[in-house]
């Protein structure tokens, strides 16, 4: 089954309805202790793309924003 939204499909999951490829970090997000990866599950590595406009990074607190987004992913 296809579905775009990872809370239903984690819903799914914790109710017992079957398995789901979801990220780690919506599984660290619920918090679930019954859910575990399969044994020799792939894993991926995910790349996060910041994108904002010009004038964003215009004012004080735009720019601390993203010094704050670079600086966590480091």
């Amino acid at each position: 089954m296809w579905n775009g939204c990872l809370e239903v499909l984690c819903q799914l999951l914790v109710s017992g309805a079957g398995v789901a490829v979801l990220p780690e970090r919506v599984i660290m997000a619920i918090r679930e202790e019954e859910i575990e990866a399969l044994p020799g599950s792939p894993s991926v590595v995910d790349r996060i793309c910041v994108v904002f406009r010009r004038e964003f990074v215009g004012n004080i607190r735009g720019k601390a924003f993203v010094r704050a987004v670079f600086a966590s992913s480091r």
